[in-house]
């Protein structure tokens, strides 16, 4: 039996990248309704966020992105930061979206969009200590938004 929020490997290699983000919204989307909170999906394809999360009153424009390993060791995730429209990549601004938010491994992570460009690694381990390295337990849902 699998564990809740899990997929089978076989089957998620057997999916295309739209059913990969959709599986990945629908899993945030679980998320945030289990914990009591409101979300909102706009209506068409035409808005660059997937969801509007109500929580304690404020608005979060979200755009949900699916993540891969970042490496053979499992040390951390990676997800890109923009679309392609027409051939050609498009990067999110905060006139667009409010935060990126990527389920991983039965957790939901969130980035506010200021803190992207057009991919974002994140750890779980790493052999060097770099100032600069964005740590995974300092994105979770609890820590970014409810801290």
């Amino acid at each position: 039996m699998l564990a809740k929020g899990t997929v089978c490997l076989k089957q998620l290699n057997n999916m295309n990248v739209n059913q990969k983000g959709r599986l990945t919204e629908l899993k945030v989307l679980s998320y945030i309704v289990e914990r009591g909170f409101s979300v909102s999906l706009p209506f068409g394809d035409k808005e660059r966020y997937d969801q509007i999360w109500d929580i304690y009153g404020r608005l979060y424009r979200v755009q949900i992105k699916t993540s891969r390993w970042l490496d053979e060791e499992h040390s951390g995730f990676v997800f890109n930061c923009y679309t392609v429209c027409n051939g050609k990549k498009h990067q999110y601004t905060n006139k667009e979206v409010d935060l990126f938010a990527t389920f991983f491994e039965n957790e939901l992570y969130v980035f506010p969009v200021e803190y992207c460009s057009t991919e974002k690694k994140v750890r779980f381990t790493s052999k060097q200590n770099q100032p600069n390295i964005t740590w995974a337990k300092d994105c979770t849902f609890d820590k970014v938004i409810l801290n």
